[in-house]
């Protein structure tokens, strides 16, 4: 075996060496830009392909969307005006978000410039990474296993294939 590996190496054809991370993007990654789950046109050398990754994202911003809107306009219904409940929770994050992050770092003339943007960072980079550790797609493939039965071409197998976080992926969420 080592006379064999000196030749191949003399010779200048020593054997492929084992790419780990090529390994390991694979298997984390699951949808890349190369397999889509939408193929969408290139535009100005843009692909607008939706990946895993993508989708991801589209259904944490839509999920965090509807429930922050919705308990805004239940409190604003209200005749009083006191927080109860998921409203309470939200007022915590937002007075949480301007007191101990905003003030500090911008100070009192722009805290309630740069209040907004901070807190949508925030509470979309909590709520991506909490629905991460859902296995959405583990219960999926069960579901395709034991009832769909769709075929391995089928949109919802290339979904299954493996978990996705929406921050998982710098190239995405960037």
């Amino acid at each position: 075996m080592m006379l064999q590996e000196t030749v191949e190496h003399a010779t200048g054809q020593a054997p492929e060496k084992f790419k780990a991370g090529e390994v390991i993007i694979e298997h984390v990654s699951n949808s890349g830009i190369e397999h889509p789950l939408i193929h969408l046109p290139t535009i100005f050398g843009i692909d607008f392909s939706v990946t895993k990754h993508v989708l991801m994202l589209w259904l944490v911003a839509g999920l965090v969307f509807v429930v922050v809107m919705w308990t805004v306009r239940r409190y604003l219904k209200q005749d009083r005006r006191v927080p109860s409940g998921f409203m309470n929770g939200l007022e915590f994050v937002v007075e949480f978000v301007r007191d101990n992050i905003v003030l500090p770092n911008v100070g009192k003339k722009w805290v309630n410039v740069w209040t907004p943007l901070i807190l949508t960072l925030f509470i979309f980079i909590l709520s991506a990474n909490a629905i991460g550790l859902i296995p959405i797609f583990e219960g999926l493939e069960l579901l395709n296993r034991f009832v769909v039965h769709a075929g391995p071409a089928s949109f919802l197998s290339r979904l299954i294939h493996g978990g996705s976080t929406a921050t998982g992926n710098c190239a995405a969420s960037c």
